[in-house]
């Protein structure tokens, strides 16, 4: 009877989402982190929706702001909230949504639904690696890392090589490849913070928060570019 009833098998989310394996402190730095990546999410679309509306000409400046506000994050590592290196994370998500602005407005161009697409497969993938990562035995993951790397040597000197002679080393899987890459750092990245926590006693989440962002950032714009082909092919097919 507890079969049909459901009481044997019934799903309790409170208990799929407890993480037993972590400690207290661990899921507290957690939630910090992922607070603060969101917010530097919520800032880059603010910066996406600006560049879209009333600035198509950044110019250098996003990549200037980027890049300043992560060496100020570097420079100034804090365990604690700290309003100026929030405002930092904030400037830095801002500067990384105006620099997606051209990509943005090009793939709107061809199919404004293309982006609302990438951005729920970004957060399905993000999503599922997260708790993989988090269910998964401590530190288990952190071999990637070697492998991770390799691959990322790989991509950048076959762009290196496409930019400067024109040369494809990798053919047309650099696009795949970087998309199963960067799922790969969420996976590395949030096993990282843990152990970087709980062993090394690195306790400044608005840091931690900027890898994942750069690794949700990685994902979104792979599927948005794999889409977006796919969607010229589509229309290139449909007109002969």
């Amino acid at each position: 009877m507890d079969f049909f009833s459901g009481n044997r098998y019934q799903f309790k989310l409170d208990k799929c989402l407890s993480f037993t394996q972590l400690s207290k402190g661990a899921k507290s730095h957690l939630k910090n982190v992922y607070a603060c990546m969101t917010l530097c999410l919520l800032a880059a679309v603010a910066g996406s929706v600006m560049y879209l509306q009333w600035m198509r000409l950044a110019g250098f400046l996003p990549l200037v702001g980027s890049i300043g506000s992560l060496l100020y994050l570097g420079a100034t590592s804090s365990p604690g909230l700290s309003q100026k290196r929030v405002g930092a994370l904030g400037l830095f998500g801002f500067c990384n949504g105006l620099s997606l602005g051209p990509l943005l407005d090009s793939v709107i161009e061809l199919n404004p639904a293309i982006v609302v697409t990438a951005l729920l497969y970004s957060s399905f993938l993000f999503l599922s690696l997260t708790l993989a990562a988090l269910y998964c035995q401590k530190r288990s993951l952190l071999y990637l890392g070697g492998f991770l790397m390799a691959a990322l040597n790989i991509m950048f000197w076959s762009s290196m090589l496409r930019m400067l002679f024109g040369v494809r080393l990798l053919g047309g899987v650099e696009l795949y490849l970087g998309l199963a890459v960067f799922c790969g750092f969420i996976l590395f990245d949030t096993q990282m913070i843990i152990y970087r926590f709980e062993d090394c006693g690195e306790k400044d989440f608005i840091w931690h928060s900027v890898d994942l962002f750069l690794d949700f950032i990685n994902v979104f714009v792979r599927i948005l570019i794999i889409l977006s082909k796919k969607e010229e092919r589509k229309g290139n097919s449909k007109r002969r």
